[in-house]
């Protein structure tokens, strides 16, 4: 992967030499060519979760993150349709230890 000549600030790279900068260059082409781009975004802490996800592996990711709630996106109408939060977990639970022969 090669790196297009960009014109940069003159007073950013003014105490840089021309190998160093070439050597950033292939240093920076090296990384983005073995890394994904969500790698190179900072984690923001928010997961949205499909629609057609198991209620079961949800909580599971919302107890593994550390997260309270989620929204929950759905494919087919491209927006989001809810969100799932520990309430809902607990009302599952209820709902469960009164009717769980009928679930």
């Amino acid at each position: 992967m090669e790196l297009d000549d960009v014109s940069v600030c003159p007073e950013v790279i003014q105490g840089i030499s021309a190998p160093d900068l070439e050597v950033s260059r292939h240093r920076i082409s090296a990384f983005l060519s073995t890394h994904t781009a969500y790698e190179l975004l900072p984690e923001s802490g928010v997961i949205a979760l499909d629609v057609t996800l198991p209620v079961k592996q949800a909580f599971h990711i919302l107890y593994e993150q550390g997260i309270p709630m989620a929204p929950l996106w759905d494919f087919c109408k491209g927006q989001f349709v809810g969100v799932l939060t520990a309430l809902d977990f607990i009302l599952i639970l209820r709902e469960l230890g009164t009717h769980g022969s009928n679930l």
